[in-house]
């Protein structure tokens, strides 16, 4: 009879198996924590951080921005790109890349030098979506040439004003290229085997 209480009293009272869950538990709880206070500590000192630099920032000096430039000659040419300049250097946050900068700097021009940007920019970025690739091409390479930017600013630029099943297959393809002409032989031959062959199309070796 002892021997089955003592049984009995075994089955309704497992040893420690009760004690483990809830010290396994608050184990993971406390890790939790302690992941989360360190986490919050790194976004206070980044945001601490963000807080310093924009108070340097507010503490320089202000630049104004140019004045409007109508195409005059001389030394208010000179006069004006100098202005762009310390414009663009005192706030480098507005102008992360080539197109940034080109488009504010024609957007301070007046008179005749404004009626000759607008439709060289104009023809510069215009869509692809509404021509096909190879006149896009065409007159992306004619112009691109002309604006002083860098090549991966071009490259970005075409890119993006491609058709959308041509600059897909563009992305799929992973294609590391360092020259335009690279990229724009590429996107001729992708719309080539997508559409078939255009009798208006401009060949790579055309574009070097």
């Amino acid at each position: 009879m002892a021997r089955s209480q003592n049984r009995r009293q075994d089955e309704k009272d497992p040893p420690n198996k009760s004690h483990s869950k809830p010290t396994q538990t608050q184990d993971k709880l406390e890790m939790n924590l302690e992941d989360l206070q360190t986490q919050m500590s790194e976004m206070m000192t980044m945001m601490k951080e963000e807080r310093r630099l924009h108070q340097e920032a507010e503490a320089n000096p202000k630049i104004g921005v140019p004045d409007k430039y109508n195409g005059t000659r001389g030394s208010k040419v000179e006069i004006y790109v100098s202005q762009v300049g310390l414009y663009v250097i005192a706030n480098p946050h507005l102008f992360p890349d080539d197109r940034s900068r080109m488009i504010f700097l024609i957007s301070y021009l007046t008179g005749p030098e404004s009626v000759w940007a607008q439709p060289f920019t104009q023809r510069l970025f215009d869509n692809g979506e509404t021509k096909s690739v190879a006149q896009y091409t065409h007159t992306f390479h004619t112009h691109a040439q002309h604006t002083g930017w860098e090549t991966p600013t071009l490259i970005s630029q075409y890119t993006q004003g491609l058709k959308k099943e041509v600059r897909l297959a563009l992305i799929l393809a992973r294609i590391t290229a360092t020259e335009l002409n690279q990229v724009l032989g590429m996107a001729l031959k992708i719309n080539n085997k997508l559409h078939g062959a255009d009798k208006t199309a401009t060949n790579a070796g055309q574009l070097c």
